[in-house]
């Protein structure tokens, strides 16, 4: 499970208990394959813990594991020549090292640490009849199901149709409605009410950022088709449409990003900059699990930054370097000759290693990025260079930590950003802000077939224009479609 995900549930329904009303979870098992922490730990948010007989509790904790393949690959006569900024930037490390350094172990610990007390700590909290005996429980790892309810882990030991039965003999009045039907009517009503009420609420727009970040568009990737990209080209798109619109008053970036390119990043970078200095756009970023190197070089220059306490960010670094596959052609007997204009022509070939030249020439373009990370963060979280570097080396934090050292500014999710900006927008709700995602389609029958396809409930009066425009919806999906890839070679930070 996604951590900040189930922060965010958990929170939803601790404010859903503030409200004084009734919570309750059921679940055949809570980890039933051996990690159940994350599951555990949002059912603690709720008045009882239900579970089927034969079910488990698995708590055991976690546990973060790394291979190291340099010796293998030395066997295939593969070696790997990466270069990092630094000590804590060790993406690369499990290829050129035989085993975990003392910087990457220090950060991994710290990681873990700082992660397991998010999850423990809101359980004891909750759970009062095992805060004393909890840290027993989770060595343990994994009950059974009569051993989870007499320790207190969980509250019933029975079945789901049981349990619907009990909650129906206690509220009598009650009706049942499973999640996607209230969620059906919530889209129903915002659907609704940005389609035909004449209301001037203020618009916020949205621009995810998730994957991997590249130059061009995410369209263009050479990493394939399942892969999420982040295209430099279409965000940068997506924020001069915000802030050439008049009527948008902020613009979220809601980043989900290891990083990628740092010319992309500063590609995003700018625009971000243009945004808030030449259009005065508020500019918010809000993270998701991870906005970390490249994900957060293009966070650095919002007005507010929002992460989840759980989020992974930070690792302000840069790694870079090949595959020198020369021992693997000489093993497999094949020869390559080569022809070359320049000195360093041929510095990212896999067939040969770095020579003297290319590598200094390849590491101070490593030395360039670095210096340039620590200016951007530097700028966008008013430090200096030399309070930046104290916290950088390509170390990652969790929110938490990201907090406590000035990287982000606030802990929450989305709601949080929402409700942040309806204040300040002086509005009552998060309700009433007008969201737009972008980058949308350019074909606006496109947009309004996609909003139609998700069945959301309409009302009599959608259901009409739905219904009509239902065979267009079919001929239009199965247009074909192609893609094109353009490989090319990136640093990744």
């Amino acid at each position: 499970y996604n951590l900040t995900q189930l922060q965010s549930i958990r929170d939803a329904v601790l404010r859903f208990k503030a409200a004084g009303k009734k919570s309750v979870i059921f679940s055949e098992s809570y980890g039933e394959g051996g990690y159940g922490l994350g599951i555990y730990y949002l059912a603690t948010a709720f008045d009882e813990i239900w579970m089927q007989p034969v079910g488990n509790v698995a708590i055991g904790g976690i546990q973060m594991q790394v291979p190291f393949f340099k010796d293998a690959m030395q066997d295939y006569g593969v070696k790997a020549q990466f270069f990092q900024r630094k000590e804590y930037k060790n993406a690369m490390e499990h290829l050129t090292s035989n085993k975990m350094s003392a910087a990457s172990r220090e950060s991994m610990e710290s990681l873990v640490g700082d992660l397991a007390g998010q999850l423990v700590e809101p359980i004891k909290a909750s759970r009062k009849q095992v805060s004393q005996t909890f840290d027993g429980l989770l060595d343990q790892g994994f009950l059974t199901d009569n051993a989870a309810l007499a320790s207190g882990l969980i509250d019933q030991l029975n079945y789901e149709d049981v349990m619907l039965d009990t909650l129906q003999k206690k509220f009598t009045d009650v009706k049942f409605v499973t999640m996607e039907k209230y969620a059906s009517v919530l889209k129903r009503k915002a659907l609704e009410s940005s389609m035909l009420s004449k209301s001037k609420a203020p618009t916020i727009a949205i621009i995810p950022i998730e994957g991997m970040i590249i130059s061009g568009t995410a369209k263009s990737s050479p990493f394939g088709v399942g892969d999420k990209m982040a295209g430099a080209d279409d965000i940068v798109s997506a924020i001069e449409d915000a802030a050439h619109d008049n009527a948008v008053r902020a613009i979220i970036l809601r980043i989900n990003s290891p990083g990628g390119s740092p010319t992309a990043s500063e590609t995003i970078h700018r625009a971000i900059i243009w945004a808030k200095t030449i259009k005065k756009k508020k500019v918010i970023v809000s993270m998701g699990g991870l906005a970390a190197s490249g994900g957060y070089w293009i966070a650095t220059p919002a007005d507010r930054i929002y992460a989840m306490n759980s989020t992974l960010t930070g690792s302000i670094g840069v790694v870079g370097g090949k595959l020198d596959l020369q021992g693997l052609w000489d093993k497999l007997h094949v020869r390559w000759e080569t022809v070359q204009y320049g000195e360093n022509s041929g510095m990212l070939s896999f067939n040969t290693p770095f020579t003297a030249s290319e590598q200094t020439q390849f590491e101070a373009s490593l030395d360039n990025i670095y210096d340039y990370f620590i200016k951007r963060v530097a700028e966008g979280r008013k430090l200096s260079p030399e309070q930046v570097e104290k916290i950088a080396k390509g170390r990652a934090y969790t929110g938490r930590q990201a907090l406590a050292i000035g990287l982000v500014d606030e802990i929450g999710g989305m709601d949080k950003v929402l409700d942040d900006l309806a204040a300040a927008n002086h509005v009552t709700s998060r309700d009433n802000l007008n969201l737009v995602y972008l980058p949308s389609t350019d074909d606006p029958m496109e947009l309004f077939l996609m909003m139609l396809s998700e069945k959301i409930g309409l009302s009599p009066v959608l259901e009409k224009v739905s219904a009509a425009l239902g065979p267009l919806m079919i001929l239009h999906s199965t247009q074909p479609t192609g893609l094109v890839y353009d490989s090319q070679t990136q640093s990744r930070i």
